[in-house]
């Protein structure tokens, strides 16, 4: 372990933190919040916090600029999504009365996961200040702080690649360019400028310019979070929904995908396996809960009850979590069709979580091989992801993935049933599936009405940690606590 470059990186890791504390803190100034009120304290403090730490880290990495390799973009990763965590909880520890630490600490890994589960209500009454750095912490997320410095880092070289995928969930591997930072910058330039868009058609829809800013943080990095309690159904706006349901679906969609279209290749959504279903999980998702609802009947018009079922249904399965409906009131089937999507989740290398669409293709395409196999094992029938076929050591990694998922999730329930023994088995898997797979609002307890504030500190902090092994993929948080990965050689 080249333990110099792990601090050098975390040292630039550093940079789009403190940096977001800084524009908050004018955001503050502009809406005339003096500096001896608690919100621009917190700030303030983050910011002295940060400054030091970067300065600490630039010291003990000094010697840091070899070329990296996996062990050092793992820990890079891993530790910086903490330490960003842990810095993000700083202003809302010192800003917001009767707040704990590990409420500090779950609303901040919240934010910068983009899980979006809250502690907080209230959230009308809070300083201007915090509310943006809320939605700042879940949009230098989305793109992810690792983006961040490897576009501006030349000097990792080809290590840059590995340490771009292990953030990225794998979409490093679809560009033919030679130069991973020329890649994440272009991801970056895309994100940047679905954000303008989305900000521009917020304010058209009726937001005002800070509301609009706000949930185009939230909404470009499928993150949630919101400046009111009622979340965007606090608007009462078919419009704003609507805008709000078109950039969720773009910020599920790999980036990959988005850039090549721009680029004006010739592109089939059929010929882009992932891309393809996502869309038509979507779609039939959607429509079958709309349908549903339709034929209960109720005052609302056809289009208010569609409008309401996409939108949950983008939200819970891009892993947005935003809310215009409690659908937890909705009969038993549009609840199961919720939880399911909100396993699969969204695209790889895109902004939203869950297990993504792609790993789920695969292993169906892999059972029904395997189906097929019984009865003609001689047959060979090769897995094929956007024309190509896969190898079978890629085949059996996603495998193992989505046991690995499956297996954290029953041992988090567990463990969680334990915490909270007066928990309802529905409030629990809520709880787990929505930190877990950084949705946000899960059942029950922790529903789209409700919050996570009633935990207990252990348990919020426990669900912290899952909102990190979620976001960074399971691998980059698990080899942590390998102590031969830290070796020196090894």
């Amino acid at each position: 372990m080249n333990r110099s470059i792990v601090f050098y990186l975390l040292g630039i890791v550093m940079l789009p933190i403190f940096f977001g504390m800084l524009l908050s803190l004018g955001v503050g100034l502009y809406y005339e919040e003096t500096l001896n009120e608690p919100s621009m304290v917190g700030l303030m403090c983050g910011l002295l916090v940060t400054c030091l730490m970067a300065l600490l880290f630039r010291h003990l990495g000094r010697s840091g600029k070899d070329r990296i390799f996996r062990r050092e973009a793992l820990a890079s990763v891993g530790l910086g999504w903490l330490l960003a965590s842990l810095l993000g909880a700083i202003p809302l520890y010192i800003a917001i009365p009767q707040i704990g630490l590990a409420d500090a600490f779950f609303e901040a890994s919240s934010g910068i996961t983009t899980t979006g589960a809250t502690v907080l209500s209230g959230l009308d009454e809070l300083s201007r200040a915090i509310l943006f750095w809320r939605g700042m912490m879940q949009w230098i997320g989305g793109l992810g702080v690792v983006v961040f410095f490897v576009a501006l880092l030349a000097s990792l070289g080809a290590g840059a690649k590995i340490l771009f995928s292990n953030e990225s969930t794998g979409a490093a591997s679809e560009f033919d360019q030679g130069r991973i930072q020329t890649v994440a910058a272009q991801i970056m330039w895309l994100y940047f400028g679905l954000s303008g868009l989305c900000f521009i058609a917020y304010r058209i829809a009726g937001m005002d310019g800070f509301d609009a800013i706000a949930h185009m943080f939230t909404t470009v990095s499928t993150a949630g979070f919101s400046t009111r309690d009622g979340s965007i159904g606090s608007f009462e706006s078919a419009a704003i929904e609507w805008v709000s349901i078109v950039f969720m679906v773009l910020g599920g969609i790999t980036f990959v995908f988005t850039l090549r279209l721009l680029k004006g290749k010739n592109l089939s959504f059929a010929g882009n396996n992932e891309v393809y279903y996502y869309l038509l999980f979507l779609f039939i998702g959607g429509g079958v809960i709309g349908i549903i609802n339709a034929f209960q009947g109720g005052a609302d018009s056809l289009h208010d009850i569609f409008r309401s079922a996409y939108f949950q249904t983008v939200s819970l399965a891009t892993t947005t979590g935003f809310g215009t409906a409690d659908y937890t009131l909705w009969l038993t089937p549009c609840q199961f069709i919720l939880v399911i999507l909100m396993f699969i989740g969204g695209c790889s290398g895109s902004t939203s979580g869950g297990a993504k669409t792609i790993r789920i293709v695969i292993a169906a395409k892999a059972i029904y091989r395997s189906v097929h196999h019984a009865f003609r094992p001689h047959c060979l029938r090769p897995i094929r992801i956007n024309k190509k076929v896969l190898e079978d050591s890629t085949v059996a990694g996603v495998v193992t993935y989505l046991m690995l998922l499956v297996f954290i999730t029953l041992s988090s329930l567990m463990i969680i049933s334990f915490l909270e023994p007066q928990m309802d088995k529905i409030d629990l898997l809520g709880a787990v599936q929505g930190t877990f797979f950084n949705i946000g609002p899960g059942f029950g307890s922790v529903g789209p009405t409700e919050t996570y504030g009633h935990l207990n500190p252990l348990t919020k902090c426990f669900l912290s940690f899952l909102m990190l092994l979620g976001r960074l993929e399971l691998y980059a948080i698990l080899v942590l606590m390998i102590p031969s990965f830290w070796r020196r050689y090894a």
